[in-house]
């Protein structure tokens, strides 16, 4: 039992001892971890400083560029400041160089308006003068107008008229007598229209006319003269000449000589005789073809 009791008191030293060893061990652990602690405490602590102090120079470069932009505000403040005044003074000058040349610009255009306006009512007044003067002298023009074309209205008239009237004419020779060279006379009037100069036809032999146109003329003569000429005259010129062709002295021989004519105002148409012949029943007719 003493044996037991040794033993048991053995194993409660042996527990005891490897209570403390193992306690011991703890301690140096803990303490080791303590060390370690502390160690990475300081490591972390310097860190921290570290940061710190990257903070406080990354601090410092925020104010000195804080306090750079500052100044750099406060020179484009000042340097703004300048420009608006600068700019508000040209401005003010600019205003009062437009408003000068806006004045003078106006008072040269009121002047321009006016010498204008005195220029146009000046013009106005002479172009109504030339109006009026042109007026009166397309008025005359008008009436002058009026006047020729009446004038030359009347004469159409007058001259269609004419055209259309009649002339017609038939003269014979009275009896048998015998007569000398020059105009063959025919006083004795068939026919007669349109004609106003009958008594000198008659005693002259000469048609004179007096209604222009165109005209045929027409004479027979009988004569006894052997190769008698007679010819159709207009004015002094021969316009047809025939001759009367017989065979015997005492024979009466006819001959005839037609031709158409354009004759004017005042001209002639008459027969002439180159010899004395001794003519009867012989005639003239002259009448108008349009």
């Amino acid at each position: 039992m003493k044996y037991n009791a040794v033993q048991a008191e053995l194993m409660v030293k042996k527990m005891y001892n490897s209570a403390v060893n193992k306690t011991l061990a703890l301690a140096g652990k803990i303490h080791k971890l303590e060390q370690l602690q502390n160690i990475n405490q300081l490591q972390s602590l310097q860190t921290l400083q570290g940061q710190a102090q990257t903070f406080d120079s990354q601090i410092n470069l925020l104010t000195s560029h804080e306090q750079a932009r500052n100044q750099d505000f406060l020179a484009l403040y000042n340097l703004t400041t300048s420009s608006r005044h600068e700019l508000e003074y040209k401005m003010s000058n600019q205003f009062q160089t437009i408003q000068k040349n806006q004045n003078l610009t106006v008072a040269m255009l009121q002047q321009k308006q006016n010498q204008d306006f005195q220029i146009l009512r000046n013009l106005t007044s002479e172009s109504r003068n030339e109006n009026e003067k042109l007026v009166n002298h397309t008025m005359k023009e008008i009436e002058q107008m009026g006047r020729y074309h009446n004038s030359s209205f009347l004469l159409f008239q007058q001259n269609l008229e004419k055209q259309l009237q009649k002339v017609v004419v038939t003269g014979c020779i009275i009896g048998h007598p015998t007569i000398p060279a020059g105009p063959l006379k025919f006083p004795d009037i068939k026919t007669s229209v349109g004609v106003s100069s009958l008594s000198s036809f008659k005693s002259t032999g000469k048609f004179t006319c007096q209604v222009p146109g165109y005209y045929h003329i027409v004479t027979t003569v009988l004569t006894t003269y052997i190769d008698a000429r007679i010819d159709i005259m207009k004015n002094s010129n021969s316009i047809h000449w025939q001759y009367v062709t017989g065979y015997t002295t005492s024979h009466w021989t006819p001959g005839t000589a037609a031709v158409a004519l354009e004759l004017k105002t005042n001209d002639t148409v008459w027969i002439k005789l180159y010899s004395t012949y001794n003519i009867f029943q012989s005639c003239l007719t002259i009448f108008k073809i349009n």
